[in-house]
Order: structure tokens, then sequence, then C-alpha cells
């Protein structure tokens, strides 16, 4: 009887101590999103989320590859889909809209640029690899869109980065395909140029998603609260 009452005193203080190390530890949650997606439309805005709450301590993991939120390694991602993921719950961001961008000085260099068919005798840039994070959508598929059928006249380029492919479009190396919650803002100050087409309306949507054991966890609320908010933001102004 004596020996069962002390060891419950033991797990008991166990357990004190490990709650009470367990609330004086800095938050930690881990992002997930694409390479495109962190560079250029999570990573301007970290500084707000920084302010809003500086307790927690964010991680950011920049991958092209399919994130399993299941592994426990990451607590939340960045999704591109239809918002359905077994045992994960989600917040819809935003929709996309693809359309071909290039540099002002590149449409100068060929006025002849004036339809979307006449893409097919343009240098076109090609992000080599994404699978599905990108929907699927590559130059084929957007010029059928428009209508265009037929190949390529000239050899195009391809890089595995998108980062890459803008700056080869900015640079004038050729056209590239602009998805619209990175390259709106490139349009807005005249990096770029939308040269020709209109945009593909894409049928998914941008999704932040965590398991739904761990949305109860203040801090992934936390940052699910501000990407809605600066994603409304964001629409409101584009």
């Amino acid at each position: 009887m004596l020996f069962g009452a002390v060891t419950r005193g033991l797990d008991e203080i166990a357990q004190c101590v490990s709650e009470l190390r367990l609330a004086g530890e800095t938050p930690q949650i881990t992002v997930a999103a694409s390479v495109a997606f962190a560079y250029y439309w999570l990573m301007p805005r970290l500084e707000r989320f920084s302010a809003r709450h500086p307790d927690i301590d964010l991680r950011v993991l920049a991958t092209d590859q399919q994130v399993d939120l299941q592994l426990g390694d990451v607590d939340i991602a960045v999704l591109y889909g239809d918002g359905h993921w077994s045992g994960i719950e989600t917040r819809r961001l935003f929709g996309e809209r693809v359309y071909p961008v290039c540099s002002p000085r590149y449409l100068r260099d060929h006025p002849e640029l004036l339809r979307p068919a006449d893409c097919l005798d343009q240098t076109l840039l090609h992000l080599d690899g994404g699978g599905n994070i990108w929907g699927a959508v590559d130059w084929q598929v957007w010029l059928a869109h428009q209508g265009v059928i037929g190949q390529p006249v000239r050899r195009g380029i391809s890089l595995n980065s998108y980062p890459m492919v803008l700056q080869a479009a900015e640079a004038g190396r050729g056209i590239a395909l602009g998805w619209s919650y990175i390259t709106d803002a490139m349009l807005a100050d005249g990096r770029l140029i939308c040269p020709v087409g209109e945009p593909l309306e894409t049928r998914s949507s941008y999704y932040i998603g965590a398991l739904t054991s761990g949305v109860a966890n203040p801090a992934i609320a936390g940052f699910f609260q501000w990407m809605l908010e600066e994603a409304a933001q964001a629409s409101a102004h584009a």
C-alpha cells in the first residue's frame, strides 16, 4: 500500500514537471509550402505574422514535393486542390488564374506577338516538374484553352524552379506562364506584362490545412487566422 501511494505521488510530480516544462517552451510550428508560394507569397508577409505572434517560433519548409501531414514533421501545409483531404481540416485561401507573361522589352523586340497562336513561334519557358502543386497546367494546356493546337516551332527553355522561370522571363529570355497570386503584383509594377490571351481559371484552389486533431493548438489556429486575413487582403487589392 505504501509503495502504491509513493508511486502515485512520483507519477503526479513527473506529470506536473512535464506540464510546467511545456508551458515554458516557445510554441513552434512548421509550415510547408511550394518553393514559389513560400518565396513570393509567404516570405514577404511573415514580418506581419511575427509582429502579431512574437511568441511563436515559425519554421518554413519550402518544397515542391507532396507533404504528408500524417507523418507529424509538418504542422501546417499550403495545399492545392479541391479542399478535400482525408483527416485534414482546410480553409480556402484563393483560386487561381494562369496567363502568359514576358518582359516589356521582349514584347518590344517581338512585335509579331499579337495573338495566342503566335506563342508557338516564340521561346517558351517551361517549369520542369512541380507535380500536382501546379494543377498540371502547362503551355499545352493553356494554348488548348485558347483554341490553339500545334507544336512550338522554336526550342524552349526548361527550368526546375519557378523563381528561375520568372527570372528568365524578366531578363527577356522568353515567355513564361504566370500564376496570378505571384505575377499579378509583377504586372502591377511593370516588371512583367501579359502579351496575349485570356487567363485560364483553374478548377482548384489554394488551401491552408492541418490535421483535424491539431487545429485546436493555439499556435496553429493563430497561423490559420492570419493566413486567411492576408489572403482576403490580397484578394481585395487584386
